[in-house]
Parts: structure tokens; sequence; C-alpha cells
């Protein structure tokens, strides 16, 4: 029987669950690159103007100063650095600093170097600095090599030791760079995208970003080159993830620019009240209507909203950037729910003073209109009915001229329409029509677009080609052998409307979250999303994945963040205990327990442990109990100990008896399988989350 003294990270006949500068799924060949931890992205597809907008939502344009050009990028458009007085910078980044977290830099850079100074963070010299990062291209006083990348970081009084790559990048020709830092692990260099350096830090205390640049001298020579794509995550991005960036960045299609990109509502959040606009130009909507948790659906690209066609909406305000009255387009992914006519789904539009609106036709059911001014002659209707619960994608254009819908990435039907387009003094509004308070949409709608320009047609069939694999994403096609039970965690993967969390190994075990609310159990986890247990009465419980005499593995990814109290990770039995994981209350070891019979596991919580991700396996065959901590064997014992079976369910979290010894901390990734995984299958998770 279990006592009060034990901290018990229960692991109920094997199982067990458990995001930063701030949720998360993937496919295989059509969505884009996650943007999980994503807290900076400068794109630098503008074109034109002094403003590199920050597309990761988070509102940290960045200036350019001198006179950087516009050129040709790897993806878009870039910047090109004179090393003379161009410089890229943003300021009042401190908020979105990393702290004590792990980060990733990631950016495409084409240069001849070296001494280039390609991004730089706090005052100082690469000798004298105390603060944030520096990246350079060091010309042989650091890395042996004129053409090496150099990189280091301070938390503040220190320094770490300085990193180095292996390979160099001064080839003139474009390079993707990412530096990723573990943070008391490692640095690891990424060239093209592959692992081309790993070297050990040690470097404790908080990292901050206060402001950063690119192409001042503050270290060296300024960067005489090309900057892409420069995207900061405040995570540590897995191996495959990095190379997903590169890949993205390898496309053989020139991406669409974000020139006259005035809205972009890309409905990720998966848990809010607003729809975040990530054009760089504030235009944030308020759900209307709409439940925070419960609208969040599963959408064309990660998530999407579910309007009811009652009155849900989302409200952009009325911004003069959403009111172009010269050539505009509008785009959107939607998907209908039952039949319907006479609904709009994006517009800015009345009777009286005119405006623009796309949405569902008024006159015949379930297809598309698009039209300017009167709805009577200003207009085309789309040939097709959409009325098959797919997803479609439509775009509206007008070039002052011609009336243009696309649909699923081709021209459908146009008509002449040359006039003049005033928008009136009312909001840009999504899933209604504002002119009536009406014409509600029934359905889904996911990455909502405005320009304030027409697109042309091979525009229009990029970005309806842009549905492309996300980094980050799910793990349930990877090592399925034996596999029984397979709680992800991720948005895709927890319906929060019935709180349930989907068992991705096919048997159907899917689990009831208990007592966790949509503000703060869903959190960045180490691969996509993770739940929080807050160490109070919250837990999950799943059906038993396991049988009586059967061998097992359970793997998870836990996130500690504190050392004392009773952490049950997973739980499976009440007075006579058949499996569990826990951490013990007096010693804080990782400890095993098989009937009652407990062994330790080799690993303890301690300042140096907590406040990171670690990697747990535990194995048993009937003659071996093993485990693995972060890919490392930490315990190895001589067990025969036969298991019965006594409970049909398994709690993650907390025990089945009634007792205490709740977890603190997130759980992410849980595995159950029948069978003791080997020694490389479980080095091989791990390195699924590195």
């Amino acid at each position: 029987m279990m006592t009060h003294s034990a901290l018990r990270l229960a692991i109920g006949c094997l199982v067990a669950f458990v995001a930063g500068f701030g949720g998360v799924e993937a496919a295989a060949v059509s969505k884009p690159v996650s943007n999980l931890g994503l807290v900076g992205w400068w794109k630098f597809d503008e074109a034109s103007g002094t403003v590199a907008h920050d597309f990761s939502g988070n509102g940290r344009n960045g200036t350019l100063s001198g006179s950087p050009a516009w050129i040709d990028g790897k993806r878009g458009e870039a910047i090109l650095l004179d090393g003379t007085d161009d410089t890229f910078a943003v300021s009042n980044y401190a908020p979105l600093s990393p702290g004590t977290a792990d980060y990733t830099i990631s950016l495409w850079l084409r240069t001849t170097g070296p001494g280039d100074v390609l991004m730089t963070s706090g005052g100082g010299n690469a000798g004298t600095f105390t603060t944030g990062f520096g990246l350079v291209i060091p010309g042989g006083w650091q890395c042996s090599s004129n053409s090496k990348l150099f990189f280091n970081f301070a938390n503040g009084t220190t320094r770490d030791t300085g990193f180095c790559s292996n390979s160099t990048v001064t080839s003139g020709t474009w390079r993707h760079v990412a530096i990723v830092v573990d943070r008391g692990v490692d640095v690891r260099f990424y060239i093209d995208g592959n692992l081309d350096n790993t070297i050990a830090s040690s470097l404790a205390g908080s990292v901050d970003f206060t402001a950063f640049d690119s192409g001042t001298a503050r270290w060296q020579n300024r960067l005489n080159g090309s900057i892409d794509d420069f995207r900061l995550y405040s995570r540590a991005l897995t191996a495959a993830e990095v190379t997903t960036l590169y890949r993205y960045g390898q496309t053989t299609s020139k991406a669409v620019s974000n020139n006259g990109l005035v809205g972009w509502w890309r409905m990720d959040e998966g848990t809010s009240t607003i729809a975040h606009d990530f054009s760089g130009n504030g235009n944030n909507g308020t759900l209307t209507n709409m439940d925070a948790s419960t609208d969040w659906v599963n959408g064309k690209r990660g998530k999407a909203l579910d309007f009811d066609g009652s009155n849900d909406y989302i409200d952009a305000g009325a911004s003069v950037s959403l009111s172009n009255n010269s050539p505009f387009s509008y785009s959107v992914w939607f998907k209908l729910s039952g039949s319907q006519q006479t609904r709009t789904l994006m517009g800015k539009h009345t009777d009286a003073t005119g405006g623009a609106s796309l949405g569902i036709d008024d006159s015949a059911a379930n297809k598309l209109k698009f039209h300017l001014n009167s709805y009577a002659s200003q207009r085309v209707n789309s040939t097709a009915t959409f009325d098959d619960g797919r997803w479609h994608y439509a775009v509206g254009t007008w070039d002052g001229d011609i009336l243009r819908l696309y649909v699923d990435g081709a021209l459908d039907v146009s008509s002449d329409v040359a006039n003049t387009l005033t928008f009136p003094a009312v909001n840009f509004q999504i899933g209604r029509w504002v002119g009536g308070s009406s014409q509600y949409f029934n359905g889904q709608i996911d990455e909502a677009r405005v320009y304030s320009r027409a697109l042309s047609a091979s525009e229009v069939s990029e970005l309806y080609r842009m549905n492309q694999t996300e980094v980050g994403g799910s793990q349930e096609d990877r090592m399925s052998s034996g596999l029984v039970g397979y709680w992800s965690f991720n948005g895709k993967d927890i319906d929060w409307r019935a709180n349930k969390a989907w068992d991705r190994s096919g048997r159907s075990l899917h689990g009831s979250i208990v007592n966790m609310g949509t503000t703060t159990a869903p959190v960045t986890g180490k691969i996509g999303q993770a739940l929080n247990f807050a160490g109070s009465t919250e837990y999950v419980e799943v059906p038993q994945p396991l049988a009586s005499g059967s061998p097992f593995t359970i793997s998870m990814w836990y996130y500690p963040n504190a050392i004392n109290g009773s952490y049950e990770i997973l739980y499976s039995g009440t007075d006579n205990i058949d499996l569990q994981l826990f951490f013990h209350q007096t010693t804080k070891a990782l400890t095993t327990s098989i009937e009652n019979l407990e062994i330790g596991a080799g690993f303890t919580l301690s300042a140096s442990t907590i406040n990171k991700w670690h990697h747990i396996v535990w194995t048993y065959d009937y003659s071996r109990r093993k485990v693995y901590v972060d890919g490392v064997l930490t315990a190895d014992t001589a067990d025969t100990t036969a298991i019965t079976i006594n409970d049909s369910a398994v709690r993650f979290g907390k025990l089945l008896n009634g007792l205490g010894y709740t977890l603190q901390g997130r759980l992410d990734e849980v595995r159950v399988y029948d069978r003791a995984l080997s020694a490389s299958e479980a080095k091989q998770l791990y390195m699924l989350g590195k």
C-alpha cells in the first residue's frame, strides 16, 4: 500500500502523461511550418519601406536604417545590407526574452564574409558583453577560420565559453542557419538542415534580449550580405523541425509576397477570445458570442473556428487599413455545415453605403458570391456548390476594373466592374454581415486574409498550395510496433467540449480530462502541445491499456517545475498497486513500483533537474526492470514480479484510491507498449523530441 510519504508520479498499469517566450500538429505533404513557440518572425517580404513586420503576432516590428535594398530572397523577398550603415533592429523585445528557457534562432543567410555580424543583442563586444547573444562570422579571431559561425550568450553577468560551427557559411549562396540552445545541456548548430556541431553548455541564469539588431559594428564588421526569414522560438526545435524549416525554404515556387497584406487571421490560437492579426497591422479580431475553448476546432491548417450560424462572428474593428478603396483581395478557407444561403464569410459592407463582402449567395444555395457596393449588379457568383463537407479555398479580387472569384486555386468566374468603391465606416467582420447584423455563417473558417491589392492568378494558386508540413507535429506514425496506448496531448488530439484526450494508438482508449481548464492546462510541450498539472486536483483517466502478465514499456516527456510535493505521473490500482511511477516525497527520487515493490530509477529532483524537459522510459520483461532518462539507462534491476491488473482504468497525475499525491508539472507524449523496448528503441523515442 502506498504511504503518504511517497511522491507519486503514478503509472497506473502503465501509462503516464504529461509552452514561452510565450498549440500544434503535422502531416506529410501539406501544412505550414509550426508556430508553436514562435515569438518573432521577420519574413522580409514587404518589398518596400523601412518596416520589417513581425509575423509571429507579437507585434515586434523591426526598423530598417540606412538604405537596405529589397531583393529576391530565398523565399519571397529579402533584405541586403551594405556593410557600411545599413541595419535591421528590433527594440522593446524584453517581454519576450527567453529568460531561463530553451530557445532557437533560425535564418537564411547569403554572404561572402568574413567578419560579418549577423545578429547581436546587448552592449559591448564579443569579449565584454554580459547580456543577450551574438551570432557572427568572426573572421579568424574565433573558430580558427574566417568563414565559420561563432555564437555566444550571457546571463547578465557572465558569458558562456562561446561556440563554433564545424562548417563554413561564406559561399556567397543562400545557407540556412539554426542555433538551438538547450539550456544547461548544449548548443546545437544546424547548417542547411543538418546537424553540424553540438557543444555542451552549462551556463545558468536568465538570458534577456532587450533589443537586437543586424548590421551594426558592435562586435566586429557590419554585415555585408543578405538575410531572409529570421525567426526566434521560445523552445529548442528538434532536428526534424530544423530540417523542415530548411525544406520550407527549398520550395521551387516563389512565396506569395506579403506586400499589401493588411489582415491575416490564422486562427491557430486554440484557446482564446482573440483571433490575432499576423499581418503586423494589429487588426486583432474579437470572438463574439463564441466559446473561447469549444469553438476552436481542427482546421485546414492547424486550428480553425467553428461558427454556429446563429450569432457567432469575429469583429476586427474599423481600422482604415481594412478599408482600401482601391484594388483589394479577400482570401479564406471555409467548410459549410449543411446547406445554406445568404451567409457572409468576411467583409465590410452595408446596403446604404456599399463596401465589399465574400460569402454564400442569397439566390442560389451553397454557391459563393463576391460583390462590391450593391448586390444586384456588381457581383460574381461561383459556378459550383460547396455543401460537400469539405474544405474549400475562396479568393475574391478587384483590380479597379475586373471582379474575379477564384475557387480552390483556380479562376472560376470574372466580370467587368469598373466603378468607384467606398467602404462604409463600420467594422470589418468575419462570419456575419455587418450591415444588418445578420447572415451568420454556419461552418468553419480558417486562414482569412485581406490584401490592399489584387492578387495575381499565380499568387492565388500558390496560396492554395501552401498547405504544407507543420513543424512540431504529431509523432503518431513513429515507433508503433506494440503500441497499445498513445496520448499526444496535441491540440488536434484534445476535445475540450467533451474533456477528452484522444488515444492515437488505434485502440480508442480515450482519456477523460478532469478539473482542467482551457486557460491553464494547454501549454507548449516538448513535441507540440502538453498538459499542465498544477499539483491540485487535476488528472487524466484512461481505460486500462495492459493485460495481466504482459511485459510493458511506458514512455513520456515530463517537465517538473518544483522539488517539494507529491507527484503521481501514472498510477493503476487502489490499495494493491499494479503499476506506479512517482517521485518519492522524502528522497525526491524517481521510483517505479510493481505490485508494491518499489525500486529507484536513478534520477532525482533537484535545482539542476527541474524547469526543463526530461524523457522517461520504463521497461519490464519479467526478468529486468529498466529505466532510461533522456536516452540513457539510469536503472537496471533484476525483477520477476508477476503483474495482476486489478483496475480497468489508469490515472495520470493523481491516485485512483482518492489520496493526494497530485502531479505538478507538464506531461507530454505518453505512450504504452505491450512489450519491453530495447535500449536503442528507448533512445529513438528520446531523439524524436530532440
